[in-house]
């Protein structure tokens, strides 16, 4: 098994692309998921390295995403009570396919963030 060399930058990168590929599904609709081809490209770009056999980052990386599911399910939340009480009715509307479109990028983006905050807690990797 292998893992990126510089975890930082492999969140970063993610955050950068998942923003850029919201911002096209709003922009272009459905073909703006087309996007999702970049995310591929990024084990192919960063730098990786055997893990050891002493290492065990699997609980680091259960912990980034079961923290991730639960923060993009109390987004998902946020945004339909959101919608009831604030928005007007048309807005769900006219961007319900766009808005379903985006659910995965935003769980990649909170993805990347939650990484990030959790590498800057624990420290080790910085």
């Amino acid at each position: 098994m292998f893992k990126y060399k510089n975890l930082p930058v492999a969140f970063s990168f993610q955050i950068i692309w998942c923003l850029i590929w919201t911002i096209l599904i709003f922009i272009f609709g459905y073909k703006g998921f087309m996007f999702i081809v970049v995310g591929a490209l990024r084990p192919l770009v960063l730098k990786k390295e055997p893990i050891s056999k002493d290492e065990t980052p699997w609980k680091q990386y259960y912990l980034i995403l079961l923290y991730s599911v639960v923060t993009t399910s109390f987004l998902i939340i946020l945004f339909y009570l959101i919608n009831i009480f604030l928005l007007p009715i048309d807005f769900l509307v006219a961007n319900k396919s766009n808005i379903l479109l985006s659910i995965m990028p935003i769980f990649f983006l909170v993805h990347g963030i939650i990484g990030l905050v959790y590498l800057y807690l624990n420290s080790e990797h910085l």
